[in-house]
This record gives structure tokens, sequence and C-alpha cells, in this order.
């Protein structure tokens, strides 16, 4: 058991030129020392005496010894001393001369009965409790100073319970282990006492006093309160070695050394080697092998008729054009190694981590060549996608096979105005003029390798269908709100327009002025198209509708069900996402009632509006809604058909018994989303136009 006393030094006298001290101690100071008595945690043990038990020691000695000295419960056992006296256990202070500028060690041995000095000297008291401070000195301008005394018990001098003798020793165990002096050992003992953890270079006795009488680098502490209980031992202030633990009982029974062993060492051995890997390539000197190590560390490109052997100063010593080096600073992680003045020939990577582990060659390896021959051909071809219809858009995505040095930059000719092709050779188009309805003869496709390779792709495309004036919208699969992946593209679809020749009027009877909202002509509680497609019972019915004579602005109608037909009731919900609209888009119509279709305030995330539709419709009747209107060139919208509502976090989005979305063209065609996608996005493509 441990208990901290804060010694807090007081300036009373000063005394100098005593002439019955020795030389060294000359100069002395008369100081009185506070015994703060308190259960702060000690740095060797993690135990504390209580009040009540300390109030049972009636005599304190406290001793002032040269920093050299180191006592035990052998209170006597001390070659030279500074100043010894007695605690006055009214106000816990003593008064002692002690020398200036001398390191020394303040000791305190506690003992239940009332001893004056001369019982205590020449005569053997039992000592109760012992500890000492660390090694301190004082000059002329220490003004305070406080110390922490750790105080151990004495075995076997605690409250006597009764009973007869106890002789038999625990059994002490530790969990073998490396730790540093900041860990701690994980021990235990059979009985309740205390643990020690000792170096095995300490000659321990049949006494823990030949433990504690070791240097303080080679032992630690802790109070075992319960047995057989894994307790931490900290290795705090322990040099570097091997340690066993001992375990002492109450009764000063001292237990044999334990099995396994601790090693302290101020610093953790990694012996583990790191993986090395590379892209396998053909490079020149002046590219790059890109490499990885699943540490950080060092990654060297070696030449194959090097000779690595486990050390890394085997690559380093080898001549300077058979390897190069690059740190590496994040594990798993790319990272360019240069060619640079290498000779020609096959490498091999290692990587070598800051323990100087280095590991084996890397299984692929990199081809450095001062001249690389391209070698590369054209593998798709372009008459397997020989035809689009109007208004839809094409993509053909350009392959080749084989080597090559470098990137390949593409470039097109003699294609149709519009027609572009990207840096990794995917060519799109959107055809969107009536004289484009053709065939285009001659379109050529020339990739070009950073040597100057050059290939050519010749090819001819027809353009399918007649022209229909009006804007043309893309359709993706998925969440395209800030960018469009190509592979989920869907296809085109075109937006309907109300007929000028028909007097632009709208409604069941044709007698009002088509606007979005009349062009829906909801009454009775269902929609009644005047411009739209012919719906399905079965699908969720989509399309765009914009006027004949404001053709920049675009409406979304959806409806779900048909009117005066057999379709089922069912709910439907959906979340709907607008962003980089020119326009304000708001809810233009919502059938039924407003609480079904209703922009929102928050949820949106980083869109700028959002709408919840928590549709219900009765059987032979439909519902739906109108937002809008979309302006612009860049405008997505983005409508989520399953999973949990991100708006209001609860909702379970739904299509009900409908199997799908459906998307209706202008031109007649349609693209049924089919039951496996749960949420797609539409936005602006194109305009078509009919006069060239």
């Amino acid at each position: 058991m441990s208990q901290w006393m804060v010694l807090a030094l007081m300036p009373i006298y000063l005394v100098t030129g005593c002439g019955d001290l020795e030389p060294e101690m000359q100069d002395t100071r008369t100081v009185i020392l506070k015994m703060d008595f308190h259960g702060k945690s000690s740095s060797r043990s993690s135990s504390s005496v209580s009040a009540s038990e300390l109030s049972q020691y009636n005599t304190h000695l406290i001793l002032a010894l040269p920093s050299s000295e180191n006592l035990t419960s052998s209170y006597k056992n001390f070659h030279s001393s500074f100043a010894k006296e007695l605690m006055n256990t009214a106000d816990n202070k003593v008064r002692l001369e002690i020398p200036l500028n001398t390191q020394m060690k303040i000791f305190a041995f506690l003992f239940k009965e009332n001893y004056s000095m001369s019982e205590l000297f020449p005569g053997v008291r039992e000592v109760g409790y012992y500890g000492k401070s660390q090694s301190f000195s004082i000059g002329t301008q220490t003004n305070n100073l406080s110390l922490g005394i750790t105080l151990i018990q004495v075995p076997g001098t605690g409250i006597d319970t009764g009973g007869g003798t106890d002789n038999t020793a625990p059994t002490a165990s530790v969990k073998a282990d490396t730790i540093t002096s900041s860990g701690n050992a994980v021990v235990q003992s059979t009985e309740t006492g205390t643990a020690y953890l000792v170096k095995n270079t300490v000659s321990v006795s049949n006494n823990f006093t030949s433990i504690t009488g070791a240097a303080d680098s080679q032992w630690n502490s802790v109070a075992i309160s319960l047995a057989n209980t894994d307790t931490n031992l900290p290795a705090t202030g322990l040099a570097d070695g091997t340690y066993k633990v001992y375990a002492v009982d109450a009764a000063a029974n001292l237990s044999s050394p334990s099995s396994n062993s601790v090693t302290v060492a101020t610093t953790m051995s990694d012996f583990t080697s790191p993986t090395a890997s590379v892209t396998s390539a053909t490079i020149t000197s002046s590219g790059n092998a890109v490499v990885q190590s699943t540490e950080t560390g060092t990654a060297y490109l070696v030449k194959n008729t090097v000779s690595v052997n486990n050390n890394f100063t085997s690559i380093t010593g080898a001549a300077d054009n058979q390897w190069n080096s690059v740190a590496i600073s994040l594990a798993n992680t790319d990272t360019n190694l240069p060619a640079t003045g290498l000779a020609d020939g096959i490498y091999k990577v290692y990587a070598v981590d800051a323990a100087g582990n280095i590991s084996s060659p890397s299984s692929n390896s990199v081809t450095v060549a001062t001249t690389v021959v391209d070698n590369i051909t054209i593998s798709s071809s372009a008459s397997d996608n020989a035809s689009v219809a109007f208004g839809q858009s094409y993509q053909y995505q350009l392959a080749t096979s084989g080597t090559y040095s470098g990137t390949i930059t593409y470039s097109l000719s003699n294609h149709p105005d519009g027609m572009t092709i990207s840096s990794s050779g995917l060519v799109e188009w959107t055809p969107n003029k009536a004289s484009q309805i053709t065939t285009h003869t001659n379109i050529t496709i020339t990739p070009t390798t950073a040597s100057g390779y050059v290939l050519t792709q010749t090819y001819d495309l027809t353009v399918t269908g007649t022209c229909a004036p009006g804007n043309v919208l893309g359709l993706w699969s998925g969440d395209q709100r800030t960018s469009t992946d190509s592979t989920k593209y869907l296809g085109n679809i075109s937006a309907y327009t109300d007929n000028a020749s028909s007097g632009d009027v709208c409604g069941s009877n044709g007698n009002t002025d088509c606007t979005a909202a009349n062009n829906y002509n909801k009454h009775n509680n269902s929609v009644d198209l005047t411009h739209g497609p012919t719906p399905t019972a079965t699908t969720g019915n989509v399309f765009f509708y914009n006027q004949y004579d404001n053709t920049t602005h675009l409406y979304l109608f959806y409806m779900f069900g048909v009117k005066n037909n057999s379709s089922a009731a069912d709910t439907i919900k959906i979340d709907i996402f607008t962003d980089n609209n020119s326009s304000t888009d708001d809810v233009v119509v919502a059938d039924d009632n407003s609480n079904e279709i209703d922009i929102q305030s928050s949820g949106c995330g980083s869109s700028a509006t959002c709408y919840k539709g928590r549709h219900s419709y009765n059987s032979g009747k439909t519902d739906g809604g109108v937002i809008g209107p979309f302006s612009g060139t860049n405008f997505r919208i983005f409508v989520d058909l399953g999973g949990t509502s991100t708006i209001d976090g609860s909702s379970t989005l739904t299509l009900g018994n409908l199997v799908s979305f459906k998307y209706y063209s202008k031109d007649g065609s349609s693209i049924t989303l089919g039951g496996a996608v749960d949420n797609f996005t539409v936005g602006y493509k194109t305009s078509i136009d009919c006069s060239n």
C-alpha cells in the first residue's frame, strides 16, 4: 500500500559557517517540512493508505540522507545522515537543518507506538510503513518545494484479524509481453498483497526487502486488492531488460518468480517486412514506375541483375544506373518512382520500412527501354453501331490493344456538327438538325501515341427518323446531379408541345389557353391530358411539356393511374430534387391536394429545391403533379423511388403496386426504367431545329 506525502519547504533560518559540520555541509539551512497526507496516486503503485489507518501510527521518523543511501524498512541501516527528527503529530511538521546545494533524499518511517528519539536509537523498533522521496537539493533562493513520498507497508504489520499463522506463499503470474516504460505489465497473485515487477539481474532472497533494496530502475510494485484478477503494474521509470513478477501476501510470504516474463524496451522492435508492388508497364527512362508499399519508408526500383540480400545496402551499393528510389509517405498508395538514369532492362521493386526491414521483390516487374516500339491496333468496330435515331444520343467507345509508350490522343475529322470525342476515345453526338437526317460517310477517328504512331478508323453513320422540333432531354439511371456517367445513360426523350395550328387551346372542351396547368386539365380528381402520351395504369407515367410559343421553359409532368380505368387504388411515395435551373421551379399542379406534392423548406441536402410526393388514389382515379418551369442548358432533376427518404429521414419510398416508371417522348418512343432502377436523373440535352 502507498500514500503520498507532500513536503512543503518553508524558509525559517539560514545558518552559515557551522564549525562542527563536515566540510561539504558548511552551508546549511533550517527548514520546516509540512507532511501533508493525501491519496494522490503514485507512479509506482495504484493504491492508497486510508486516513483511519494512518491515524494508528503515532511516531513518524524523518531522515535527511545523502541521495546515495537506499533504505527499506531497516531505518538504522544508513552510513551517514544530514538530519533526523520526529514529526510533530499535532501539526504534521518537522524541523530539519539540511545542507545547501547537496543532493539528498527524505526518508519516512511510521511506528504504531509512541517512541522518543532515544527509544528508536540505538534500539530497534518495528516499522509499519516506510518510504523515500526522489533526490533533490535546495539553494539560498529556494523558497518552497513539494516532494512526494510513496509509503510502503511492511508485510505482516497490518491489523491483526486473528487466526493461525500464514506460512503459505502466494503464486505470481504475468502475461508475457514486450512493453515500453510507459506501458503496463498485466499481473496476478493468488492472494491479496503486493506484486513486484523485478529485473532478472536483481538477486531476490526469501525476503521482499531484497527487492525494495534494489535500485529504483530495477523494480516497481502494485497493490493486489483482488486475488486471481488481472492488475496493471506500471513500468514507469524501469530500465530496459527482462522482468519477472513476485507476489507478497499480507503475512509477508514471498512467492517464487513468475514462470513468464515481460521485456521492457525503450523502443519497440519491428521485425515485420513490408510488401512491395508495382504496376506492370514498359517505360522509358523519362517515365515513372507506379509503386506501392504496405508501410511507409522507401521503395527501390532495382534491376533484376542486382543480387539483393537481406539488407537494403545491397541495393544502394549497386551502380547508380541499376536502381532508383522514392520515399513512401502513404502506405498502400500509388507513388511514382522515376526511372531517370536507369539502364534498359527488367526491374523489380523492393520496399524498406522505417525499422530497416526489407521486403521480398515485387511479383510484377517494369521494363525500362530507351525506345519503346509501339505495337498497337484498334480492337473495336464502329460499324457495329452504324445508325442512330434522330434526336437520340449516339455513343461509340474506340478500343485499342497492344503496347505503346505514354498516352494516346484522339481526334475526329469529317464528322457531323456537334459530334465530339473524349480523351478516352468516347464518341458522342445527338443529331438535332433536319439536315442531319442522312448517312454521314467517312467519319474518321485518329488515335496517336506519344511517340507519334498514328492509327485511323473510318466508318459511316446513318441518322434515321423525321424531324419534330422541340427540346431533347437525356435520361440516366442513378444520381447524376453533379456529373453524368456515360455508362448510366438510358437514352433521350423529346418534350411535348401544344399545337399552334389548333388555336393553342387546351382543356377537355378545348376552351382554355394552353398552359402547363390547363394541359394537365385536372377535373373530378383526375388528370385529363390535352397534349401528351396515352398513360398506362401499371406504370408511373412521366413526360416533359412546353408551350409552342415558349420553348425555353419546360415542365415535368408525372401521373399514376388512368381515369375511368380498372386500375387499382394505390399509394406512391417519391422524392424529387432539382438543380441548376435558370428559372425558379415550384408546384404548378397538385393532384389531388397540395399536401400530396409540396415544395420543402429543408431536407434538400446539396440541391437547390426538393419536393415530397406522397400520393394516394382510388381505383379508376389518377394522381400526380406538375413541377416547373425549367430553363437553361444545365438543369438536372433527380427522382428517388426507393429506400428511405433523405428529405424527412423516415418515409419508405415506393411505387406501390406499379411495376416501374415509364418516360414518354413526343416522337412516340418511350423508355421503361424497369423495376431494378430505384432512382434516375433527367436533364437538358439539346433542342431540335427543323429549319435547316
